[in-house]
This record gives C-alpha cells, sequence and structure tokens, in this order.
C-alpha cells in the first residue's frame, strides 16, 4: 500500500502505511523485508523534503543490502543516496550515485526506475545549467513512459512540468507553454492536486516573464486558491485521522479499564485463597521444622560429644605427627649432609682414581725406556764383554748407571706421591735452620750442576728458620732446584734466596733456562694435564715431582706459585710458616 501511494504521489498516506508496517517488521527475524520499507521510506520523505530524515532510513537500508543481495533495492538505494547529495548541492556525488544506478538497472531493466531516475539526472543537469545534457535526460525519459501500459500519470506529469521548467529556461516558452498545459491536463484529469497547483504557478511565472500581467495573476490567484484548499484539506484530514485515534484510544482505554476491573476482582479473590493457603502452609511447615528441629538437637547433642573426642584423639595425633616431622626434618638434614659429604667424596675419589691412571701411565712410560736401557747394554755387556773395547764399557757401564739412577729417582716420585694420596705420612713439623737445608741441596747436585757447569749460588742469610716436616720440605726443595738445573743452559747460573717477616718466609728458587708459556704455567701442578718437558740436554721431565713439591708445601700450611717467560728463564717462589701457629698461607 505505501509504494501504491508513492507512485501516486500520496506520500502522507504512503508514510502512514509504511511506518505501520514498519512496526510489524521489526519484530521478525527476516531483516530481508525491512529493505525495500526503509528505501520507500526515504523516498517518500525526500519528495516531502526532509532529506536528514530520508537518510537515516537509506542508511539503515544500506546496512542491510551488505547482508541481503537484491539489486532492484540497490538500485533505489543508490537513488535516495543521489537526492540526498542533490540536497547538499554535493552535485559531482549525486551525478556518480545516478550514474551507478542508472548502469546498475541494466541488469533488470525496469524502465519505471529507469524513468525516475532519468528525471532526476535532468533536474540535476539543469541545476548545474548543463542545458543540453538535461534536455537529452528528459528526452529519453518522456519516450520511457510511452512504454509503460499501467497508470504512471503521476510520474508523467511530474516530468512533463520539469520539462516545460526546461524549456523556460531556454527561454522556449511555446514549448514551455505546451508542456505546462499538457501537465495540466493529466494533472486535472487524474486528480493531482498539488502538481496542478505546481503547474498554474509555473504558467503565472511564464507570463510574467513575458510581461503578461493579467494571466499571470490569473494563474497564480487559481494557484492561491489550490494550495488554500490542499492546506484546508490537509488540516482536516490531520484533524479527521487524530479525532479518529483519539475516540479509537478512548475506546480502547475503556475497555482496557473495564479489563482491569474485572482483573482486579479476580487477583482480589486469588490473592486471598493464596495468604489463607499460604497461611496453612506455614502453620504445617512450623510445626514440621519444630519437630525436625527436637530431632536434630538431640542428634547434634550425640554428635558433639563423638567430636570432641575425635577432636582430641586428633590434638593427639597431630603432636604424634609434629614429633614424626621434626624427627623426619632432621633425619633429612643428616642424609643432605651426608650426601653432600659423599658427593665431595666421590669427586675425590674420582679425582684421585683419574691422577692416578694418569700417574700410573706416566710412570710406567718412564720406566719402560731406562729399563730397556740397562737390559740393552747388560744383555751386549754379558754376550760380547771380551770383544768391546774399554772405552765403550765404561760408557755403556755410565748409561746404565745413570738410567738406574732415573728408576730409582722416579721409584721414590712413585713411593711419596702413594703416600701423601693415602695420606700415610705423619707429619713431624718443627723449627728448623733454613740455610743449613739448603746448603745440603746444594752439595748434592755439586756433580750434576758440574757437568753443565752450571753455578748455584745461595744468599739466605745464616739462622733463617721455617716451620714444617723438614722431610717433606727437603723433598720438594731438592725437586725444584733438580729441575731447575735440568732446564739451565750449561755455563748458567741457579740462584736461591730468601725474605722474611713475622709470618712467612718466602724462598725464590730463580733459574736463567728456556723458560716456560702460561699455559704451561697453568698445568704445571696438575697431574691430568701435565706435559713432559725436554732439558736442555734433551732429557725428559714428567712434571711428578713438582707435583709431589706442591702437595708436600701445601701439607705443611705454604703455598707456590711460578713466575716465567719463554727464552729468560723461570722462578719458583715457595712460602713456608715462619714459627709455629701460623694458619694457611695459601
Amino acid at each position: 500500500m505505501g509504494k501504491s501511494y508513492n507512485q501516486k504521489g500520496n506520500f502522507a498516506k504512503a508514510l502512514s502505511c509504511l511506518n505501520k508496517s514498519l512496526l510489524i517488521l521489526e519484530n521478525q527475524q527476516d531483516s530481508s523485508r525491512l529493505i525495500p520499507i526503509y528505501n520507500q521510506i526515504a523516498y517518500s520523505l525526500n519528495h516531502a523534503q526532509r532529506f536528514e530524515e530520508a537518510f537515516i532510513y537509506t542508511a539503515k537500508a544500506q546496512f542491510l543490502l551488505k547482508k541481503h543481495e537484491n539489486a532492484t533495492e540497490k538500485i533505489r538505494l543508490l537513488v535516495n543516496l543521489g537526492c540526498y547529495n542533490q540536497s547538499q548541492q554535493h552535485y559531482t556525488k549525486a551525478k556518480s550515485f545516478y550514474t551507478d544506478a542508472l548502469n546498475l538497472n541494466k541488469s533488470i531493466n525496469d524502465t519505471l526506475i529507469q524513468i525516475h531516475i532519468l528525471h532526476h539526472l535532468g533536474n540535476l543537469n539543469l541545476h548545474q545549467d548543463h542545458l543540453i545534457a538535461a534536455g537529452r535526460c528528459f528526452r529519453n525519459a518522456l519516450a520511457l513512459t510511452k512504454e509503460r501500459k499501467e497508470d504512471v500519470s503521476y510520474q508523467i506529469s511530474n516530468l512533463t512540468i520539469d520539462i516545460g521548467n526546461y524549456y523556460s529556461t531556454v527561454n522556449n516558452m511555446d514549448s514551455a507553454l505546451y508542456y505546462y498545459t499538457k501537465t495540466l491536463e493529466i494533472s486535472e484529469s487524474n486528480n493531482h492536486t498539488d502538481i496542478t497547483s505546481k503547474s498554474y504557478k509555473a504558467l503565472s511565472n511564464l507570463y510574467l516573464n513575458n510581461k503578461d500581467t493579467i494571466k499571470a495573476f490569473k494563474y497564480l490567484q487559481i494557484h492561491s486558491n489550490i494550495e488554500n484548499k490542499l492546506f484546508h484539506s490537509t488540516i482536516s484530514q490531520q484533524i479527521s485521522e487524530l479525532y479518529v485515534q483519539f475516540n479509537s484510544k478512548t475506546k480502547d482505554q475503556q475497555i482496557k479499564l473495564q479489563h482491569a476491573e474485572i482483573k482486579s476482582e479476580r487477583l482480589t479473590k486469588i490473592l486471598l485463597i493464596t495468604f489463607l493457603l499460604f497461611i496453612s502452609i506455614i502453620t504445617v511447615i512450623v510445626f514440621i521444622n519444630y519437630y525436625r528441629l527436637k530431632l536434630l538437637n538431640n542428634t547434634l547433642k550425640k554428635q558433639n560429644q563423638k567430636i570432641i573426642k575425635q577432636n582430641k584423639s586428633i590434638k593427639e595425633n597431630a603432636i604424634r605427627l609434629e614429633q614424626a616431622n621434626t624427627e623426619l626434618i632432621e633425619s633429612r638434614a643428616r642424609l643432605s649432609k651426608q650426601k653432600v659429604k659423599l658427593q665431595i667424596a666421590n669427586k675425590k675419589y674420582i679425582k684421585a682414581n683419574t691422577s692416578k691412571d694418569k700417574f700410573f701411565d706416566i710412570i710406567a712410560h718412564d720406566l719402560k725406556s731406562p729399563f730397556q736401557s740397562i737390559m740393552g747394554f747388560s744383555s751386549l755387556l754379558r754376550e760380547t764383554y771380551d770383544e768391546i773395547e774399554d772405552d765403550k764399557k765404561r760408557k755403556y757401564i755410565k748409561l746404565i748407571d745413570s738410567s738406574t739412577k732415573h728408576v730409582n729417582s722416579l721409584i721414590d716420585n712413585l713411593l711419596n706421591w702413594s703416600r701423601s694420596q693415602n695420606e700415610r705420612i705423619n707429619l713431624v713439623r718443627t723449627k728448623f735452620e733454613l740455610d743449613k737445608l739448603i746448603n745440603q741441596k746444594i752439595n748434592l747436585f755439586e756433580l750434576t750442576s758440574a757437568k753443565k757447569k752450571i753455578n748455584i749460588v745461595s744468599t739466605i742469610s745464616k739462622g733463617t728458620t721455617v716451620y714444617g716436616d723438614m722431610n717433606m720440605i727437603s723433598l720438594a726443595l731438592r725437586n725444584i732446584i733438580s729441575n731447575a738445573i735440568k732446564f739451565s743452559y750449561a755455563g748458567g747460573k741457579v740462584e736461591i734466596l730468601s725474605t722474611t717477616d713475622k709470618r712467612k718466609t718466602t724462598i725464590y728458587i730463580r733459574d736463567y733456562g728456556i723458560g716456560m708459556p702460561p699455559e704451561t704455567i697453568n698445568n704445571l701442578f696438575n697431574i691430568d694435564n701435565s706435559k713432559r718437558c725436554i732439558g736442555t740436554c734433551g732429557k725428559n721431565g714428567t712434571g711428578l715431582g713438582l707435583i709431589i713439591s706442591k702437595e708436600y708445601i701445601e701439607k705443611n700450611d705454604g703455598s707456590i706459585k711460578v713466575i716465567s717467560t719463554v727464552g729468560e728463564g723461570s722462578t719458583f717462589c715457595i712460602t713456608l710458616p715462619s714459627k709455629e701457629n701460623i694458619s694457611s698461607l695459601n
């Protein structure tokens, strides 16, 4: 109905019908049926020049068209958007919307919509003074009206009056008069009063432009009379509608009041009966609850007595658990300590075992070579003694003697290291004179140093004392002095000196031999990483003597460090306590 009223130009009734339809459809789930309603409402409001309201419904239709595809309604949406933009004087946008609508209409070929779009484009071009384009649009629209069989008299009369306006603009008074007259014929025969009123107004303006004031006034007076009738008719119609609505609402309210009185009486009776039932139910519930509470109270007393006994038992158990927990914590602490001790012992065992394996590998390798020499030269002397010259005999005997001494030194180191590792050495600490001990060691190496023409010089002051196990310190000093001689160049010098304070005595054994790089110094006292070094006379050194020396010095609360430069020599710094009751100097 709303669409039909729009086609006939009765926009007030169209809006009324469409709003009623909208109230019904908005409560339904099918939102696709709302799209044509929104578009028709926007169409009516645009014709009533209520453009802002029209745009609201246009936007609603645009939102729903994103969910529901509908070509016809999309075209109507584009036309409504064109109308809105034209009203806002956004002519470029308006023309774009009309053109899009015209192109999309080709897919459905709806001539009525095409007439409508061409009509709008004609008016838009006329506003922009694009008179040729405007004339072409109006003529095309008028040609299409002849193809429509159904009643489109309102659209034709609305179109012909705008064509008359176009001819009036281009000063073609005859054509303008023709189309205004044609508009009057169509509108009066079809009772389109608003178009008739516009036609008389247009004729009045046309004659006024031609300076025919009599006819201009005549048509203006007719226009004014029609407008007055339209106004009174509209007012009367609105008053009638309001009266009908008032009577309808009054009757509805009276009926509602009667229904409310009947409901009130029924409700009063229901409430009275409900109240009596409620009182009865409450009385029964109170009695039942009283009886239940009495039984429950007796049960609770019995349970309370049981709980008191259980609580007492729980407290006793808690005390026992607390004691057990304390014992468990202590036991865990003891186990943790034992675990730490075992881990430390295990690490020591692994380290000792690794050191032992390494040590025996070194000893086995170093024992093999001298024993082969002893066995080889002994066998050679035994089998060819009479045939060998005396000089060679003496040479072989000398080599056997040297190998024997080397084996003896290795066995001494093996025994000392074994005793040290098994902690079978009993430290006998005494205060003794250092200078005497050093002189003994110098005398011990007199023959060895003489062979290499090495001068051993001691500047230790007489009466300098240290506190410790003299035998262990003696062995350590012997190994270090031997090491200094071994790695000194022939004709060189070994210096032994010391410094003393209240707490300690530091012994410096300095040679001017081949020296050592930093990586050798870092692993010098580590049996796992010790490397064989070749002395200045080509003799190999295992490094075991230095390792044993370090252990013996540290067992006597001393320390040892090395300062060395390759090609310049090495200095061994041994620090020992000067007197009794001095803590470790490491």
